[in-house]
């Protein structure tokens, strides 16, 4: 099975959401979701929300990886960061 991501942006203008545009893509290209999440960890302000299965959250702890690196530069800029995983012996 090839790996995939769905890719969702949402964009909202103004203090009363005069305009709204919301979409889905799905990703098969490994190196493209790779690319996407790190072009999109490098644009987050405040805070971002994901869910992971178990292994999802094991991306990070790769040395050097472009999404490691990302998600650090993330923390180190102060962004709050929330995932919501499986939690089994292996990723405790």
């Amino acid at each position: 099975m090839m790996p995939q991501c769905r890719y969702r942006t949402h964009l909202n203008h103004g203090t009363w959401g005069f305009w709204h545009m919301e979409s889905t893509e799905v990703l098969y290209d490994p190196s493209e979701i790779v690319r996407r999440v790190v072009e999109r960890y490098y644009t987050v302000k405040y805070t971002i929300d994901g869910c992971i299965d178990a292994n999802g959250s094991s991306v990070v702890t790769i040395p050097d990886h472009p999404v490691t690196k990302a998600f650090i530069d993330m923390k180190n800029r102060g962004v709050r960061i929330r995932f919501i995983s499986e939690i089994n012996k292996d990723n405790l």
